[in-house]
């Protein structure tokens, strides 16, 4: 080790209790200046390097060293070296994360009070968790029995909303789900084969540590913090995550009952369909997208038959399960922009935006055929009638109604189980 001291402050002498003088020229390191460990690549740059200065009293100060390159006038490379008191340097480190913290559950907490839904919510807290943490990405996973799904997400990666992750293998989140502790991976020392490290090391990543979120005293999920840095996340790490989990897992619990509140205020109890009130709100704006823009839409309205029969002779409980069941054999046969919705004791009604009347006809008769090839020995044989109606013409939302119901009308009068449309009723 060559190299020796050329300038100090007044600071580094107070310290040392030496004078310039009596350090200036001296080798790097000598007594008054310990470095532990010391090696021969210790003055290459560096943040928060442990050391201590040793003062004319004998007495050691622990303190942290940051080393920077910077170049004298002539060009020659020299090493600026710059000393802060431990203790000082830790307790404004701790007031600094408090803060950063402090500030994140805020933004979260602001959020959650101007009636944020969930997925909104769950990547807001991705992203303060990455902020927490000083890091390029984060994820908000949910678990389930065998899986953890992302429902949040920050960062560049390919892990988006929507994403599942077996929970096996040596992934933070996985310890998190196996032990509810928090826990880091280091994805790089893991073996091929890993269910977590094989994905997250084609993205770059190299390190992660996660913390786990409790919801009503259950283990709903964990936050996860990855980075691809080649430096150690910090000592800290899984401690400030757990902190900032326990807070969000508050968040995170008032946003889900507001989703629930919310849920149970526009859905029919009994099927789990759109209720009455949330599907002609729907219907209306569905109504006026396409008259605005020009664009086809189709009403259909199905009735069960002898709906009356199943209650009386098998009792209202069979005629709830009979409900459930025709709704759940719809649910799958429509698109995810369609509205269906149970608008009466056994009536249903579907929007079809974008639809044409032929079509309509087409998608009203599979539902129909999907309804009476329903098999359960629980239940009576079910059958349907519909009735469809389109806007051409523009006739209003509630004359488009009363065409849908006349159609329905005809289809229950000509025999029911069958599909009847209300512009061939008009030219009949």
């Amino acid at each position: 080790m060559s190299g020796s001291v050329i300038e100090v402050n007044p600071p580094l002498c107070e310290m040392t209790g030496a004078t310039r003088g009596e350090l200036v020229g001296r080798p790097v390191p000598e007594a008054w200046w310990t470095v532990a460990p010391w090696t021969d690549d210790a003055l290459a740059e560096r943040d928060d390097l442990p050391a201590a200065i040793v003062g004319t009293g004998g007495m050691s100060v622990p303190v942290l060293c940051r080393v920077s390159a910077v170049r004298d006038r002539a060009g020659a490379e020299l090493r600026l070296i710059s000393f802060s008191r431990a203790a000082e340097r830790h307790g404004q480190g701790a007031l600094t994360r408090l803060a950063v913290e402090q500030a994140a559950l805020a933004r979260v907490a602001q959020e959650v009070a101007r009636g944020a839904d969930a997925p909104a919510l769950f990547d807001l807290v991705a992203r303060e968790t990455a902020t927490v943490l000083g890091v390029e990405a984060a994820l908000v996973l949910r678990y389930s029995a065998t899986s953890s799904e992302v429902v949040g997400a920050f960062g560049e990666h390919g892990s988006q909303v929507g994403t599942v992750f077996p929970l096996t293998g040596s992934g933070a989140a996985v310890k998190v789900a196996r032990t509810g502790r928090p826990a880091r991976a280091d994805y790089t020392r893991m073996s091929d084969g890993d269910a977590t490290g094989d994905r997250v090391r084609v993205q770059g990543y190299r390190r992660g540590v996660a913390a786990p979120v409790t919801v009503d005293r259950r283990r709903w999920g964990a936050v996860l913090a990855a980075t691809t840095s080649e430096r150690p996340l910090p000592a800290d790490a899984e401690a400030r995550l757990e902190r900032f989990a326990d807070m969000v897992s508050l968040a995170i619990a008032q946003a889900e009952l507001l989703d629930e509140l919310a849920r149970r205020a526009t859905t029919d109890a009994l099927t789990g369909l759109l209720n009455q009130g949330e599907f002609q709100r729907r219907f209306q704006l569905e109504y006026a997208r396409a008259q605005r823009y020009g664009r086809p839409l189709a009403l259909v309205l199905f009735d069960l038959d002898h709906f009356k029969v199943i209650n009386d002779s098998h009792g209202h409980q069979v005629g709830d399960r009979t409900l459930r069941a025709v709704a759940d054999a719809m649910v799958p046969q429509v698109r995810p922009q369609d509205v269906l919705g149970r608008v009466g004791g056994e009536e249903f009604a579907l929007v079809l935006p974008e639809t044409a009347p032929m079509e309509a006809g087409l998608v009203a008769d599979r539902l129909r055929v999907t309804v009476e090839a329903l098999k359960d020995d629980d239940l009576p044989p079910i059958t349907v009638s519909a009735g469809v109606a389109d806007m051409a013409g523009d006739p209003g939302i509630e004359a488009l109604y009363a065409d849908a119901d006349r159609a329905l009308y005809e289809a229950k009068r000509a025999g029911r189980n069958r599909v009847c449309c209300a512009a061939r009723i008009a030219t009949a």
